[in-house]
């Protein structure tokens, strides 16, 4: 499974500026061993912070420190929860079952399509179906001609964009065997598109990689992943999220 990512990062140049939906049809056109993509239409969940109303929080002078964390020292919002509750010794039942959640929407549904009948309008199509409140994401999870799956890497980071932080993001992705791709810009963050298809091991193993770059990445979201056997990166409007990720670098 070893495709040419420093050719296909030559050919994806012309791809910076673009709205990621766009830039998807190249890139999976590029691949001539992908036959079927998949696309999930899902219903954002509020964030652990959302959830944890103060009106329903006996424990929300602990929310407000950690908050105070993430604002002054970038720490994130779950981390600072937890280090702060193991500093008191003690772990609110409610963190526990909030730190376990992986509740999935009962409208949440999975569409496939064909390599050669993906398109810009095609992805368009999907969006303009969406109801209020919902989103629309890729999925990593591909079947390739020869009937076997496997993964393009997608990765969704946690910094804010900014010149260095791109470097940062970059140098971080080399060091998980990640040489080219593409980064897409979320709206508070980057979103990861790999150049070199992966089997389900070699997915394992990329996420186990990132893992270790925490919090750069988000370890709840590759937790999530794992469980649910695929990545996804949204390509939609969303909840709180008014901006469609656009790409900002072809790398190398």
């Amino acid at each position: 499974m070893q495709d040419d990512s420093q050719q296909r990062a030559q050919l994806l140049r012309s791809t910076q500026g673009l709205p990621i939906p766009g830039a998807l049809v190249q890139l999976i056109s590029s691949f001539r061993d992908i036959a079927q993509v998949s696309f999930v239409i899902y219903k954002p969940a509020p964030g652990l912070d959302e959830r944890l109303a103060k009106d329903q929080d006996a424990s929300y002078e602990i929310r407000e420190m950690a908050e105070n964390l993430r604002k002054t020292h970038g720490i994130p919002f779950w981390d600072a929860i937890l280090a702060i509750c193991m500093k008191r010794g003690e772990v609110p039942d409610r963190y526990v079952d909030l730190a376990i959640l992986h509740d999935r929407s009962p409208d949440e549904r999975t569409i496939s399509m064909e390599s050669s009948q993906l398109s810009v309008e095609a992805i368009e199509s999907l969006r303009n179906d969406l109801k209020e409140g919902t989103a629309l994401a890729f999925s990593s999870r591909v079947q390739l001609r020869n009937g076997e799956m496997a993964h393009i890497p997608l990765m969704d980071f946690r910094c804010n964009p900014s010149e260095k932080n791109s470097r940062i993001v970059q140098r971080a992705l080399k060091a998980m065997g990640q040489e080219a791709g593409l980064l897409a810009e979320s709206g508070r963050s980057y979103h990861y598109y790999g150049f070199q298809l992966q089997s389900a091991a070699e997915w394992v193993q990329f996420l186990a990689m990132a893992m270790l770059f925490s919090p750069i990445v988000d370890v709840r979201y590759i937790a999530h992943r794992l469980a649910d056997g695929t990545c996804r990166l949204r390509i939609s409007s969303g909840l709180g999220k008014s901006s469609i990720p656009f790409v900002c670098q072809v790398f190398p």
